[in-house]
């Protein structure tokens, strides 16, 4: 009953976080009675909208730098964001949270000002937006982002050795709770470029496909590519002492493929056990719905993460929880896990199709 409450709780404060993009739908089932319509406050309106701030540019990439501090439940990044100019109007609006304190921002192009306010980032330039134009604007900032029920946005843990376990999950709390970016569903960048800094006992897997290490004294930075357009919720980073796990994978095209397991270095005997069936699960699939998307450039990864209850289909990097046991066990037939079978299916519906707005969610 404790951990039911505890849940249950968790799922109010989640809810309030979110409320910007929750609140909007809740306000249905209460409308204004003369006329029958929620009333918006200016601090949904200003984030759950496409505005007039959000439809001037369009974002085309995503350059994330991130430092991972687990002694302090801190991060310290910079966003580097290309986009282009839809629309004349100075005056964009990001998404970032408040607890992450803005450092500098600056741009190729001369900014007039910019200001926080609540979640949000306002940039203003001097002169309006030549359309067409490609624009580039650098954003470094730090602080400690919340953490709900050991369930995200970032979770800090340790493994049964005490080494440092470092998972991410921004669906349902938001990209801007780990760095600034437009946290709308329709804007998806054409890549993304993810690079987490971390002390060397760890090893990161993130989206996309690894590019780079290098090192600085005691820290090392690994440095990942997405080629394909991303969810920007789906953007995610893990840390941990990981080894890989290799699964050979013949593609219904007749292609050989290789999907990869990051498993903690403890439970690597057990993790090659388990995922065995991914396999077989990924040829059902595809030959329900075609070639697996993101074998071209991101390929296929499974990472074990910290979350506890849950799992989350990170594009080209599925984060699995800490389970791994089958849950469908019927007599004399093979068991699997449908959460592996489910997160594998959001890659196609979810991730290479995905919902316009929030409200396709509903």
């Amino acid at each position: 009953m404790r951990q039911f409450i505890r849940k249950f709780l968790g799922f109010v404060v989640i809810g309030l976080l979110a409320s910007c993009k929750f609140t909007p739908f809740v306000k249905y089932y209460f409308p204004q009675r003369e006329t029958g319509f929620p009333r918006f406050n200016e601090r949904a309106e200003l984030a759950g909208s496409v505005n007039e701030y959000r439809t001037n540019y369009d974002i085309t990439t995503y350059d994330l730098t991130i430092g991972l501090f687990p002694e302090k439940k801190e991060i310290v990044g910079t966003m580097v964001i290309t986009f282009q100019a839809v629309e004349e109007n100075p005056t964009i609006l990001l998404d970032l949270f408040r607890r992450l304190k803005v450092r500098s921002v600056s741009a190729n192009y001369s900014i007039d000002e910019w200001q926080t306010k609540r979640n949000q980032l306002f940039v203003s330039f001097s002169e309006p937006l030549h359309v067409g134009m490609e624009y580039t604007l650098t954003i470094a900032y730090a602080g400690s982002p919340p953490e709900i029920l050991d369930e995200g946005p970032i979770m800090w843990k340790e493994d049964s050795n005490g080494t440092t376990w470092v998972s991410s999950q921004l669906q349902g709390y938001g990209a801007y709770y780990v760095f600034p970016a437009k946290d709308l569903l329709y804007d998806e960048p054409n890549e993304t470029f993810i690079r987490v800094e971390v002390p060397k006992a760890l090893r990161v897997v993130a989206n996309g496909q690894l590019v780079d290490l290098t090192e600085s004294g005691n820290r090392h930075t690994f440095h990942y590519h997405v080629s394909n357009p991303i969810n920007v919720y789906n953007i995610s980073f893990n840390a941990a002492d990981y080894v890989q796990i290799d699964l050979p994978y013949t593609d219904v095209s007749g292609e050989h493929r290789n999907i990869e397991v990051h498993a903690l270095r403890e439970d690597r005997d057990e993790a090659e056990n388990f995922y065995q069936q991914t396999t077989m699960h990924m040829e059902k699939l595809e030959e329900l719905y075609g070639l697996f998307p993101w074998w071209t450039n991101d390929g296929c990864r499974i990472v074990q993460t910290a979350h506890e209850l849950s799992a989350m289909e990170h594009q080209s990097a599925i984060a699995m929880g800490q389970d791994l046991t089958n849950d469908y066990m019927p007599p004399d037939t093979l068991h699997i896990n449908t959460t592996l079978v489910h997160e594998l299916a959001h890659e196609w519906w979810g991730n290479s199709i995905t919902a316009y707005d929030y409200c396709d969610a509903w």
